[in-house]
């Protein structure tokens, strides 16, 4: 069974309907918390065009779509290669913000995020900047950022609702991933 922490999925889509008493939440997920959940799951219901139309506007860079910590790798020792990104099969031009929400919202602990989360923002946001990148204000960049956690939710309710992750995956999604990407849309919301 689906461990969702937004209890009705069909606010993305009607093919991913599960009815409210049939989801499963995670341990870690708070009978607060989940009342919370659902009214933010609620509110983002009217809003899904917009949420998934913001994926197409600009500025549009090299998407890897899968940046999660298990496709880093880091070299201890001094080296001019000593970080490397693998599982690159779903690489395009996109939405950078995607990979963005996805390294903070599914990796970073919920702490560390709520800590770091808007100086690696304005740092992102300068970096694109120094890069040519113009008419692309903070705010804006924010509100992708926000954008992007939705997307980053809704790919783990396909990723374990595929039944296609092995146990320790879907346990990792469930006890980490979850009520971090969670914890995130309830903070910038």
């Amino acid at each position: 069974m689906l461990n969702c922490c937004l209890a009705n999925r069909n606010l993305f889509h009607p093919a991913f309907a599960v009815p409210t008493q049939r989801v499963r939440w995670p341990n870690s997920i708070l009978e607060n918390e989940k009342k919370s959940i659902l009214t933010l799951g609620q509110q983002a219901k009217p809003k899904v065009a917009d949420i998934f139309a913001q994926f197409g506007n600009p500025p549009h860079t090299l998407v890897h779509n899968d940046y999660m910590l298990d496709n880093l790798f880091f070299d201890a020792a001094d080296s001019p290669f000593s970080f490397a990104v693998a599982d690159w099969q779903l690489f395009s031009r996109g939405f950078g913000m995607r990979d963005v929400g996805s390294f903070l919202g599914g990796n970073v602990s919920i702490e560390d995020r709520r800590i770091h989360e808007m100086d690696l923002l304005r740092l992102y946001h300068g970096v694109l900047a120094e890069n040519g990148v113009s008419g692309y204000s903070f705010a804006q960049c924010v509100e992708a950022y926000r954008f992007s956690m939705y997307d980053g939710l809704l790919r783990m309710v396909i990723a374990i609702g595929s039944g296609s992750l092995r146990e320790e995956q879907e346990r990792a999604h469930r006890e980490a991933i979850w009520p971090r990407y969670c914890a995130a849309l309830l903070d910038l919301n």
